[in-house]
């Protein structure tokens, strides 16, 4: 069963990654960090009984730091979807709706 740093640590450094990879904008290094996220997550949920068992405030600041990070990569996430949807012409019914412009 995985240590109690080990499932933090783990999680916490696959969000670093994740998060890099959305400020790069790539989204070849996004979707090269889905399979070390998803480990890290099975690992962080198989311990988190052993998670209960550690020092309540050293654990908290650990999980908030998770959840600050996670914050920051589905801001960034979002953005990007944003971006991606502004960029992209109107449309209607899947057909392009035509751009008039006032002059």
């Amino acid at each position: 069963m995985p240590t109690r740093p080990d499932a933090l640590d783990r999680a916490q450094a696959a969000l670093d990654v994740l998060l890099e990879a959305l400020r790069s904008g790539r989204a070849d290094q996004v979707l090269a960090v889905e399979a070390t996220l998803g480990e890290a997550a099975a690992v962080f949920r198989a311990a988190h009984h052993e998670l209960l068992a550690g020092d309540p405030i050293q654990i908290r600041t650990r999980l908030l730091t998770l959840r600050h990070t996670m914050a920051r990569c589905a801001a960034l996430g979002g953005m990007m979807s944003d971006l991606a949807s502004a960029a992209q012409p109107p449309r209607t019914y899947g057909r392009p709706v035509p751009v008039r412009l006032l002059v």
